[in-house]
């Protein structure tokens, strides 16, 4: 009997992919474990960093936990809607469009 192909149930990790780039476009930032050593980073872009900036910014107590959470790689499982799956128009919407419609012509 043949068994079904077992499928890879997580989501593409974005995260993981952006911290390869710069390792893949400048080889000699990378340190003995595998990590990217920031200082070799700025001597390697040179002119291009600009340390001395003000910038506006947005913390709040948790923003670092949220970022590691929309990271993450997904696991969950998205469902279809049954209830009209034939058109892209939710069923509420559909509703709300024909009283609108209602209305117009009685008006």
């Amino acid at each position: 009997m043949n068994e079904p192909e077992k499928l890879d149930l997580r989501s593409y990790d974005i995260a993981e992919d952006k911290k390869q780039e710069p390792l893949r476009l400048f080889p000699e930032v990378r340190t003995e474990g595998g990590k990217i050593d920031f200082e070799r980073l700025k001597l390697t872009l040179g002119e291009m960093i600009d340390v001395g900036k003000e910038r506006y910014g947005m913390n709040w107590p948790g923003k670092a936990d949220c970022f590691k959470t929309i990271q993450a790689p997904s696991l969950g499982t998205l469902l279809p809607c049954r209830e009209g799956a034939s058109t892209s128009t939710p069923p509420q919407a559909r509703r709300s469009i024909a009283r609108r419609a209602e209305h117009s012509s009685s008006a």
